[in-house]
């Protein structure tokens, strides 16, 4: 098992923040918002996988003290 299958949660979550933050645009940022996208849904929009690698990084940090 890897650690993003064992916490698809906090993966979902992470990148939720993400397009809250502006990362994806306004216009996605507002469907995440409103509830119209959901955080694995987001996870389409990383064609080069530069985010998920990011997503691990900062899983990964969290758990460093």
């Amino acid at each position: 098992m890897s650690i993003w299958s064992e916490n698809p949660e906090w993966f979902d979550a992470w990148i939720e923040h993400q397009a809250i933050n502006g990362y994806f645009g306004s216009e996605v940022q507002h469907k995440v918002e409103d509830g119209e996208l959901a955080g694995y849904e987001l996870w389409d929009l990383d064609k080069d996988g530069s985010l998920g690698v990011e997503a691990i990084r900062a899983y990964c940090e969290r758990l460093i003290p």
